[in-house]
C-alpha cells in the first residue's frame, strides 16, 4: 500500500482476488473437472483422428 508522507492515508492499494468460475448448475469449476463420457485410448491406428 502506498501512503501519503507522514500519514497512514492510502494513496494506492493493490488487492488480488482470484475469484471462482461458477458453472451453470452453481458448482465451482476450478478443481472440479467434467466427467468423461467415453475413453478413447491413443493407438497407432487412431492417432491421426
Amino acid at each position: 500500500m502506498l501512503t501519503f508522507p507522514g500519514t497512514d492515508q492510502p494513496v494506492v492499494q493493490f488487492a488480488w482476488n482470484i475469484g471462482h468460475t461458477i458453472t451453470p448448475n452453481g458448482e465451482i469449476a476450478e478443481g472440479n473437472p467434467a466427467e468423461i463420457d467415453e475413453t478413447i485410448p491413443l493407438t497407432p491406428e487412431n492417432v491421426r483422428e
